[in-house]
């Protein structure tokens, strides 16, 4: 299990390589990342932001998978010279941001 665990983790690190080739890449313990974290200077969110869609369309892989059908029927569309309605026509934009 370890074999194929550590494995795994390589294989990420080659991703992550191969993404951001400038980025180092360290390994550390999630209490070690807080730390540096805190260190740099940033603004603190002190207070509620009750926002209901703060996580995004990329919660919900359903949409996600819609959107990228909707997107790749268009894109195949418009290669053709097919004439269509602009294709953002098709997302809810309010039921998209929540």
């Amino acid at each position: 299990m370890v074999c194929c665990l550590s494995q795994e983790v390589l294989s990420y690190y080659e991703i992550l390589r191969a993404e951001f080739p400038n980025a180092q890449l360290k390994a550390s313990l999630l209490g070690d990342f807080f730390d540096a974290a805190r260190a740099v200077s940033a603004d603190i969110v002190t207070s509620e932001l009750a926002d209901v869609w703060i996580q995004g369309v990329a919660s919900d892989p359903r949409k996600c998978a819609e959107y990228r059908a909707v997107a790749r029927v268009m894109r195949d569309c418009l290669a053709t010279g097919m004439q269509t309605f602009h294709w953002l026509a098709l997302i809810d934009k309010v039921t998209w941001l929540i």
